[in-house]
């Protein structure tokens, strides 16, 4: 009965273990819109030489082949549009804020589409550089990262996904290193763009980037496998004590 106690219980612990290991290092990426994973958009962004503000409208629907623990979104990346011959590194000072929000289509002011949530996950310095690999019609990989300072959880179900950046003074080249980007109709506003400093755009238009985010489990999904190990670890500390044979 002891062996098969002690079997059992090793047998929950190395299974919660590795559990907790799996989902500490089970990142996952998710390419949004879905549809444009391997497909390249129908237009491109000219350049980012100019300071701005801009705002991206990301469907929930595109996360919804996730597990329901993975919510917590650890960066984002874009890519460069198939025409681009530019691989030279350029430099600018960027922030990024995410947020949920309930909105279908973007309001031209800037914070009406910014929830309570509303995250500010990167706000340095960005060196963005690709090294152009793809195939001759696109799409490029996904080399323009944004690497978070700030992880941001973000759960489907109560809304939109915003993505809020501004490039203060622009990056310090302006030349043709267009980003890849899609124009749609559906009637709903998707993009707008607007001065660096400026609450209000002043384009709005039915447009998205295809983005690469970085998602990995929340938090307290791994908190709650790692209680399943207190009440074994104490279980084994109270059968190692030793207590006085009876005569």
């Amino acid at each position: 009965m002891r062996i098969c106690r002690s079997f059992c219980l090793l047998s929950m612990v190395t299974v919660t273990v590795f559990a907790c290991g799996r989902l500490i290092h089970a990142e996952v990426t998710i390419v949004t819109p879905n549809e444009l994973d391997g497909v390249e958009g129908n237009t491109k962004t000219a350049n980012f030489g100019s300071a701005f503000r801009g705002q991206l409208l990301v469907s929930a629907a595109d996360f919804a082949n996730l597990p329901k623990s993975y919510r917590t979104i650890m960066g984002m990346a874009v890519r460069p549009d198939e025409s681009n011959t530019f691989t030279d590194p350029v430099t600018g000072r960027a922030r990024f804020v995410l947020s949920t929000t309930t909105r279908d289509s973007l309001d031209p002011t800037f914070a009406n589409n910014l929830g309570a949530d509303a995250t500010e996950v990167f706000n340095d310095v960005l060196t963005w550089q690709t090294d152009d690999i793809g195939p001759g019609p696109g799409p490029r990989d996904f080399d323009f990262v944004v690497p978070f300072t700030t992880p941001f959880v973000y759960d489907p179900s109560q809304g939109n996904l915003v993505f809020d950046a501004t490039f203060p003074n622009g990056f310090n080249h302006v030349g043709n290193w267009p980003v890849d980007e899609h124009r749609r109709n559906t009637g709903n506003i998707t993009a707008i763009l607007g001065g660096a400093h400026s609450p209000n755009a002043f384009m709005s238009v039915d447009l998205v980037w295809p983005t690469q985010f970085t998602v990995v489990p929340e938090p307290s999904t791994i908190a709650l496998l790692l209680t399943t190990l207190l009440p074994i670890g104490i279980y084994w500390r109270r059968r190692k004590r030793t207590y006085p044979r009876l005569p």
